[in-house]
């Protein structure tokens, strides 16, 4: 629960605590979610995307809900880079955090063997610097 979560960071935090949250946006990984919505109910991918990642707005809203004033916001993007797909699905981060919903979506090792050759990433993320209102 998103709103508790913040909620209680709030709590234990002291007045004029700092609070640092860096977070991936909506457009996270598009280029492989491009690939499995071609073999999944494009409608499913969006909202699974949408549970897993808030807007910009939305996640302004939940930290100014639970009483944090926001000092600045950065948008940033890098590329994560794997030598293939196999190389991707092997990635332990990604079979612990993402493999197994992927696979809930489509195929990931027919998807994989599809990715030949390099496979770059994108990951869009926005760090918010807060104070404890």
């Amino acid at each position: 629960d998103r709103a508790l979560a913040l909620a209680e960071c709030r709590r234990v935090a002291r007045p004029g605590a700092s609070f640092v949250l860096t977070q991936n946006l909506p457009g996270t990984m598009r280029e492989l979610y491009e690939r499995i919505e071609r073999r999944a109910d494009p409608d499913v991918v969006r909202r699974h995307i949408a549970e897993k990642r808030r807007s910009r707005p939305e996640i302004e809203r939940e930290l100014t809900a639970a009483g944090f004033r926001i000092e600045r916001a950065e948008e940033h993007s890098f590329r994560w880079r794997f030598a293939d797909g196999r190389a991707l699905l092997d990635h332990g981060f990604l079979r612990l955090a993402f493999l197994p919903s992927w696979e809930a979506l489509a195929p990931m090792e027919e998807i994989a063997r599809e990715l030949t050759g390099e496979i770059a990433l994108t990951i869009p993320f926005v760090c918010h610097v807060c104070v404890r209102g």
